[in-house]
């Protein structure tokens, strides 16, 4: 006889939202569930290894549309089966890291610029000021003003990022 867990069940174990177990069935993750007498949707021992799976390719920061790539490569048969799939997705995902890598670096260099010129500008403020003429002082949005340093480059910034 086969074991049927229902969606609170398994979503309670696996640590998923039951409205994220209707979504993966709703587009097509999950088969369509079976369902009880009641209604209540309930989920095979399969099943709840195929949302495992969604679970550990959502852990690795595949997209659906990824995952479903790899569900349907897995339908085929044996885990082996999806290691190409997997192969091109998983090299994808490097090379994205290393871009958002690089622009995450970019833009601490650019705080740390930012950083370093405002304690210069509040350094040389503390030392002059007693000669600090308040008449000569430019609004907060003039680009004259000073508070906010335009040494941050938005281009260097990858599309994640804004």
């Amino acid at each position: 006889m086969t074991e049927f867990l229902t969606i609170g069940q398994v979503a309670h174990r696996l640590g998923v939202s039951s409205k994220t177990i209707r979504h993966y069935e709703s587009i097509g993750l999950l088969p369509e569930l079976d369902r009880a007498n009641n209604g209540y949707r309930r989920l095979n021992t399969q099943d709840v290894n195929r949302l495992r799976f969604i679970r550990r390719a959502k852990a690795l920061g595949l997209k659906l549309e990824e995952i479903r790539a790899l569900t349907s490569a897995a339908e085929q048969g044996e885990c082996r089966q999806i290691t190409a799939e997997l192969k091109g997705i998983v090299d994808s995902k490097i090379e994205e890291c290393t871009r958002q890598i690089e622009s995450l670096s970019a833009l601490r260099t650019s705080l740390e610029q930012v950083s370093l010129r405002i304690n210069t500008s509040d350094h040389d403020n503390h030392d002059h000021d007693h000669h600090h003429d308040h008449a000569t002082a430019h609004p907060p949005f003039s680009p004259r003003c000073t508070c906010l340093p335009d040494a941050l480059d938005l281009s260097l910034l990858g599309e994640g990022i804004r």
